[in-house]
């Protein structure tokens, strides 16, 4: 049966990075809500607060700026989309960090975007009409993307 369970949408304008945790606690909240794995929704948060990160330090300089958070939730396929106005940024084609080396030689950087590229199943990228718009897709069951 093709079911829609859920999809909502956040709209933010950030002036504080701190206040990044109050929007994972809403989603890991909506994700139990969902009976959401719980290894899956501390993955989810985990990609969550590291693209918002992103977002905010590296596209907006720590700024206040746009950020729209879409979440949809249908046949065990949680997709996450953002989208921002900040300066393009494409994470696809961000180098693999050097993980042969001890953590301590390791250029700082880099981390993040391997770190959601692990904890997801499939990442969509594209540029339009001035916006960033990043899509983030798990699975939470069997389904293998």
């Amino acid at each position: 049966m093709d079911e829609k369970k859920t999809g909502f949408k956040f709209h933010m304008r950030f002036a504080d990075i701190n206040r990044i945790s109050d929007l994972i606690e809403s989603m890991a909240k909506h994700f139990e809500d969902l009976n959401i794995p719980a290894k899956i929704s501390y993955e989810l948060q985990l990609v969550l607060e590291e693209a918002v990160s992103n977002i905010l330090i590296h596209g907006y300089g720590r700024k206040p700026g746009f950020l729209e958070i879409g979440f949809d939730y249908e046949n065990e396929i949680v997709k996450i989309t953002l989208e921002d106005k900040a300066k393009p940024f494409n994470l696809l084609s961000a180098p693999k960090p050097d993980m042969s080396c001890p953590p301590e030689e390791r250029e700082i950087g880099g981390l993040g975007v391997h770190l959601i590229k692990e904890l997801t199943d499939k990442i969509i990228y594209e540029y339009s009409d001035g916006k960033n718009i990043l899509t983030l897709i798990k699975s939470t069951g069997e389904k293998k993307l």
